[in-house]
């Protein structure tokens, strides 16, 4: 059976289940669909397709009642997969289908994070190599009996589990034939999330960092929920033009992505949870009362499955900040629209800059010495009026913040310099 869509050739390939023989470990059976994103990223699906008959554990009703998917970036015979899926039956059939259908020979896969539906099919995959962050093979080997007994999360247990055996710190730059992969660690949702970037059409792929309809909070991470905030902060900072997330609704997957937006909607969740968690009726308050302003401007959607996850948060947050004092979420650190780069020696974007009350985004680049940039794009800004921005007076840019990988630098100014291409600004030491 086939289906297509606007934004490319979708399958659900029930035919390819059928031709394949294979034990079903963990008792699912794949109903996979592919819609291929553009001419090097391929989108595997499946869930919200559970039956009230299906077990009750964090296979069926958690990972396939919200949904789930998995990315693979792939130009000629090799591939990149992130994340290896919620089981070795959904690793396999990937696997298969990447090898049979599109003709892959080498693949290397990418994992976003050490939680159990985004490694269950590394088993698969243990004669290629797996790339994670250093901190997701720590918690990984740490956790190995309790994950390979059913003990971490339940049944299903991940027996063998099969840790990764390339591990970095921070950022790490593949390729994929000529297409650069940009590896960027965060601590959103999980202290070891590790999103990729694509530049080359200033893609995302978000891992669990960004979920619609709402994050799924855990419990080990509640203390670093304001941290979390903060990388936020730092991830919106990046030149991103869509978002792809393995939690989402598979509709906006396939026809575009989400904005930027989509962080606004996670931050705007996470803060008012927090502060609003010592109000009286703090249990019983909606989805729509947090973030139903959210859902209005289209920034995330409603499915109704996340009401439990709601209130699972909920739980989490109010048990834990019921007997401390509150964050200050309301710095101009926290607020600002800061810029951000790997490093000084490639130029930045600047997301927001205020001149004669007209906001605009701005890119600059670097010229000479590491210090001196000039502006090599800018546009009108859709950024509100109340946002802290860079602000440009009398020739000189001062900018709040400046994320130079995970480091913050606050305040950085750029003072003018004429040259003989004209206008320039000098990095102020």
């Amino acid at each position: 059976m086939f289906q297509k869509n606007k934004s490319g050739l979708t399958f659900l390939l029930s035919w390819f289940l059928v031709s394949n023989s294979w034990a079903i470990e963990s008792g699912v059976t794949p109903q996979i669909v592919v819609t291929q994103l553009n001419d090097y990223l391929t989108f595997f699906y499946d869930g919200r397709n559970t039956k009230p008959t299906d077990p009750d554990n964090w296979l069926f009703g958690s990972a396939l009642k919200l949904g789930i998917g998995s990315y693979a970036i792939h130009q000629g015979e090799k591939a990149i997969i992130y994340d290896t899926f919620l089981s070795v039956e959904h690793a396999r059939w990937i696997r298969n289908y990447l090898e049979q259908i599109m003709g892959i020979k080498h693949i290397t896969i990418v994992q976003s994070h050490w939680h159990l539906d985004h490694i269950a099919g590394n088993e698969i995959y243990k004669d290629r190599d797996i790339v994670s962050l250093k901190k997701t093979r720590e918690i990984m080997k740490a956790k190995q009996a309790a994950l390979e007994a059913g003990e971490e999360w339940g049944l299903p247990a991940i027996n063998p589990m099969i840790a990764p055996n390339m591990v970095f710190d921070n950022r790490m730059d593949m390729y994929v034939g000529d297409l650069k992969i940009e590896l960027h660690q965060f601590n959103i949702h999980s202290p070891d999330a590790n999103l990729i970037y694509i530049p080359k059409d200033k893609i995302l792929l978000a891992g669990d960092a960004l979920e619609d309809t709402v994050t799924y909070m855990v419990s080990d991470h509640i203390p670093e929920l304001p941290v979390h905030l903060k990388e936020l902060q730092r991830l919106k900072a990046m030149d991103v033009e869509k978002i792809y997330p393995n939690h989402g609704n598979p509709d906006v997957i396939r026809n575009g992505g989400y904005k930027k937006t989509f962080i606004d909607a996670t931050v705007n969740y996470i803060t008012r949870m927090i502060q609003r968690s010592k109000d009286a009726n703090f249990l019983q308050t909606s989805l729509e009362e947090i973030i139903g302003d959210s859902f209005q401007k289209s920034w995330v959607s409603l499915f109704e499955p996340y009401r439990a996850v709601h209130k699972m948060n909920l739980d989490l947050v109010q048990k834990y900040f019921k007997d401390k004092s509150l964050p200050d979420l309301g710095t101009s650190e926290d607020t600002a629209q800061c810029a951000y780069v790997d490093d000084f020696t490639q130029g930045f974007n600047i997301p927001c800059v205020k001149v004669d009350n007209i906001i605009y985004n701005a890119k600059l680049k670097i010229e000479s010495n590491n210090t001196r940039f000039t502006l090599l794009d800018a546009q009108v800004s859709n950024v509100p009026p109340t946002a802290v921005c860079a602000t440009f007076e009398q020739g000189v840019v001062t900018l709040p913040c400046v994320y130079v990988g995970r480091t913050n630098k606050l305040p950085v100014r750029l003072k003018p310099v004429n040259t003989e291409a004209g206008l320039a600004f000098d990095l102020e030491q």
